[in-house]
Parts: structure tokens; sequence; C-alpha cells
């Protein structure tokens, strides 16, 4: 019983033996690795020790956010702010949190006054320009994401998100420039390949919108909208067997979609039979 009793309690008494630094060290790379409960548990020691440490409160927001629980990473994003009134990071990990929140004016709010600390973050310029584009105000978002990527000219998700407001705004050869400097600048990024195939979809290019999606998917293989998007590509390229396969890919991935599946998948069975 003595054994157990030691196993269970082993990693608290270990736990409180670190010093602050180790404490902070074990906190950051547990955020880093997205281990949000171990993160919150180092700096949480941490932060009873060095009660004023700004960086930590805004590291254990950022874990706080990972976990869900918006309430208590909002807290310790204002704490940090409130420590240090000119840490920029704080304000930027606050707005971004929202903007999850849908709370749009402050994030707007906070982006500014990170600009206002650093007119060169070039992150603060984007995400700004996220919520100005939740907004509708375009030519606000238009100006951040242009402002991001004048500062870091290989700023791949500037150009993914101006790319898709230039569609947006029909613009189609600006859209699929920016698009193809998203990627370029970036081979792995998803949302790029995504909203790329998206725009050749919405163009009738299907067969460019089918090889961005089959990229997409070597990237991220579990996103079931990613297979409803690439189902409908194949269905209007005829393909109706990878078509169904896609569709029904999708409803294993997340069963919520069957119910609206099931009839599409049953028209394109019946498309496939009379060919």
């Amino acid at each position: 019983m003595k054994k157990i009793f030691l196993l269970l309690f082993l990693p608290c008494i270990l736990l409180s033996q670190e010093g602050p630094e180790q404490l902070l060290l074990y906190g950051e790379a547990a955020l880093n690795g997205y281990d949000c409960k171990n993160a919150i548990n180092y700096l949480s020691e941490y932060l009873n020790i060095s009660t004023n440490d700004y960086i930590a409160f805004e590291m254990r927001g950022r874990a706080y956010e990972m976990c869900r629980d918006y309430e208590k990473a909002l807290l310790d994003f204002s704490n940090s702010i409130f420590i240090n009134p000119q840490y920029e990071k704080a304000y930027i990990s606050r707005g971004k949190l929202y903007i999850k929140l849908i709370e749009y004016d402050n994030a707007i709010s906070d982006f500014s006054h990170a600009l206002i600390i650093n007119p060169q973050d070039s992150e603060a310029h984007l995400q700004r320009g996220i919520a100005y584009l939740h907004k509708d105000n375009y030519s606000a978002a238009l100006i951040d994401f242009s402002n991001a990527i004048s500062i870091n000219p290989q700023y791949s998700e500037a150009y993914r998100n101006r790319g898709s407001l230039y569609y947006k705004l029909g613009n189609k050869n600006d859209a699929i420039s920016d698009l193809n400097k998203a990627i370029e600048y970036d081979k792995n990024n998803y949302d790029a390949y995504i909203d790329r195939a998206s725009l050749y979809f919405m163009e009738e290019k299907y067969q460019e919108a089918l090889d961005n999606y089959d990229l997409a998917a070597k990237i991220k293989s579990n996103d079931p909208e990613l297979y409803i998007k690439r189902g409908y590509t194949y269905k209007m390229l005829k393909n109706y067997s990878k078509a169904i396969e896609d569709l029904k890919l999708a409803c294993e991935l997340d069963n919520l979609y069957c119910k609206h599946l099931e009839l599409e998948i049953q028209k394109l069975d019946l498309l496939k039979n009379s060919n």
C-alpha cells in the first residue's frame, strides 16, 4: 500500500523539489510540446514563487487556451499586461483569444495596442487584418495583410489571407498569385492548399482543385471537410466511385456529417450505376 501511495504522489513530490528556473523551463517545454496540462502545472508552481513574471503569465494563458479554459486564459493574459503594459506578445495572445470568442472589437483594440508598442510586428498586422475581415471591413483588412507582407515578405499566412480576400473582392489573378506565394513559402500550409483548391473549384477548374485537395490530404488526413470538398470535386469530374469513397470517409471521421451525406451518397450511387 505504501508503494502505491508513493507512486501516485511521486510526480507532485518531484515537482515541489524543482527550482524556479527548472519549473519555467519544464513549463515552456510542455507548452511547446502541446502538453497543456503539464504546462499549467509547472507554470503554476513557478508563478507561486515568481508572482510578477509577466512572461510566465502569458505562457500559462496560452496553456489554458490550449486546454480550452478560456476564462483562465483571458485572466492570465490580462495579468501579464497589468504587470507589463509594454509586453506586446500578451496583447497579441489576448487578441487572438478574443477572435476565438467572437469579440472582434476587443481583438482589434489589443492588436492596435501591440502595434503602438511595435509598429513592425507582422503578426499583429495579420491578426488585426483577420479581425477586420470578420467585421467585413475589407479595406482595413487588406491594408493590414499588405503591411504584414511588407514587413515580412515571406509570411505565408499573410499571403494566404490576402489571397482569399482578393478572391472575395473579385481579384482572381492576385488571389491565385498570393496563394501560390503562401505555398511557396510554406509547403505545409494546409489552409493555403484548401483555399487554392476552393478557388479552382469555383472557377470550374476541377482537376486543379482535385490536385490541391490531394496535396492538402498529405498534410492533414483527418479533416472530414476536406473529403466532403474533394468528394464533390470528384462528382464534377464524374468519378462517382471516388466521390462516394470520400463522402463515406468524411462520415467515418465525424458521424455528425452522416445524416447530411447519406442522401448525396445514394444519388452518387445511382449515377455510378447508370453509367
